[in-house]
């Protein structure tokens, strides 16, 4: 028969597992704060609207879906 963990026994599983995980999550944040000021600064630079091969396509494909709905009057040429 299995002896059931004491809530000590528990709590000290629980905070063993914390302590290996907090570098992870700090990297994680880190990465993520780092990427979301990158985005902060090339928000206003013209690249980021111009679109490139098919995303091209691909917009002018949703822009006709919202104005004439799912069915359109033509054959899409590229699949998605």
């Amino acid at each position: 028969m299995t002896k059931k963990p004491s809530r000590l026994e528990s709590a000290s599983v629980s905070t063993a597992r914390l302590n290996k995980a907090w570098p992870y999550a700090a990297i994680f944040l880190f990465a993520l704060v780092i990427r979301l000021v990158y985005l902060y600064e090339i928000i206003d630079q013209p690249i980021i609207s111009i679109l490139l091969g098919d995303a091209e396509s691909y917009d002018a494909w949703a822009r006709e879906i919202v104005l004439k709905g799912w069915v359109g009057d033509r054959t899409f040429y590229q699949a998605p």
